[in-house]
């Protein structure tokens, strides 16, 4: 997978959808993937924006990561993740 920094044109998307502040729950996260993905899958022009706050407080952060890195394996040009805290 490659890795690649700098601006994302997601001003021209059909649907954006922003999540921030996981805090390390893997659960929720999980139920939050499984209600999204479905318009990733029927919309390329559909992105995902992460805002950041992915670990700490939760149960399961290194499961969190697990579940992001799969997700942009799986969709590389459509999950977004911002760095550092917001």
């Amino acid at each position: 997978m490659e890795v690649r920094y700098g601006k994302r044109d997601i001003y021209h998307a059909d649907e954006l959808i922003t999540i921030g502040d996981i805090h390390g729950e893997d659960l929720h996260l999980e139920d939050i993937l499984n209600q999204t993905t479905p318009f990733l899958d029927n919309n390329p022009n559909c992105h995902i924006v992460f805002c950041g706050d992915y670990c700490n407080r939760g149960s399961n952060s290194a499961r969190v990561f697990e579940l992001l890195i799969n997700l942009k394996k799986k969709y590389p040009s459509q999950a977004y993740f911002i760095k550092g805290n917001h």
